[in-house]
């Protein structure tokens, strides 16, 4: 195996955590750690799911961070992240892939999460002993 293979299979678990975390840090909701649906902005500007959020102010009546009094009736529909999400959900599935896995990719048995019976995978190029 070449130095540029070991490189890059080296390379493809720290992208893959990288995009995890970037996509955990941007389209899923903190308080439930799903995808966001329908995201809200609260009155001190942080962003949730809204089913999330309601039960959570039902409950508690206070910010998740702050520990403010917040209250449902500001709360704000967030159409950039709710187009965002979509977007990334509409471009995920339109992908026409040109590998195969088993062939070109292996990946591990276990999902390293599951969001709306969407699962993924660390996952590893195959490559050809020459």
């Amino acid at each position: 195996m070449s130095t540029a293979e070991v490189s890059t299979i080296e390379l493809i678990p720290n992208c893959v955590e990288i995009m995890l975390s970037s996509l955990e840090t941007a389209l899923i909701c903190p308080s439930s750690l799903q995808l966001f649906g329908d995201p809200v902005l609260t009155e001190d500007d942080h962003i949730y799911e809204r089913t999330a959020i309601t039960e959570w102010i039902h409950l508690n009546g206070t910010s998740l961070p702050t520990r403010q009094p917040l209250s449902i009736d500001p709360l704000r529909p967030n159409l950039t992240i709710k187009k965002v999400v979509d977007d990334f959900e509409n471009n995920i599935q339109s992908k026409n892939h040109k590998f195969k896995i088993g062939i070109d990719i292996r990946r591990d048995k276990r999902a390293l999460f599951q969001i709306f019976g969407k699962r993924i995978y660390k996952a590893e190029w195959i490559t050809q002993e020459q």
